[in-house]
């Protein structure tokens, strides 16, 4: 299966988008809001923030075929300014990494593990949208919550990320 590197970078970029948006609508919400569990969710708003930054910390490692590191911990973060900073990182990673990226190296069979120790291989473009689409479903959890608290991050859909201006104004290739 030959899976487009356009369709790649454009997956990523639209979720780094979303993200940004799920960031700021957050940053409205009480110190009660952000850490209280969600009903049939990866715990608090934070929590699952949190969740959906380590996972991609991890997930880009492991396309590397590097160890993960441990997940970061909920409680280690004051709030969503802190949380930014240290996910503006992991996403700068994220994307020397997808930069990275052909034809040849999406196709090639890599192996990981986690940091529990749990094995595995697969073709690194499976890899690569696993970690897209795991964040996804993250998103609708913190979104549905953000919504019940009365700070809806707005549509996450791909043409409201498409039609964005700073989408607009970005150079491309």
């Amino acid at each position: 299966m030959t899976i487009s590197v356009e369709l790649v970078n454009a997956m990523y970029e639209h979720s780094q988008w979303s993200n940004h948006q799920l960031l700021k609508a957050a940053e409205e919400l009480s110190n009660d809001e952000l850490n209280r569990p969600v009903p049939g969710a990866y715990g608090s708003v934070l929590a699952i923030l949190v969740h959906m930054m380590g996972a991609q910390k991890g997930w880009t490692l492991r396309f590397n075929e590097l160890d993960p590191v441990q997940p970061p911990d909920p409680a280690d973060y004051a709030g969503i300014p802190e949380l930014q900073v240290v996910w503006a990182a992991i996403d700068a990673e994220t994307n020397a990494c997808i930069d990275t990226l052909n034809d040849d190296v999406l196709g090639q069979v890599i192996k990981y593990r986690s940091w529990h120790g749990w094995e595995g291989e697969s073709p690194r473009w499976q890899a690569v949208l696993h970690q897209a689409f795991h964040q996804h479903q993250h998103r609708g959890e913190v979104a549905g919550a953000l919504t019940a608290f009365g700070h809806s991050p707005g549509e996450l859909d791909i043409f409201d990320y498409l039609e964005d201006p700073t989408y607009q104004e970005r150079p491309r290739a």
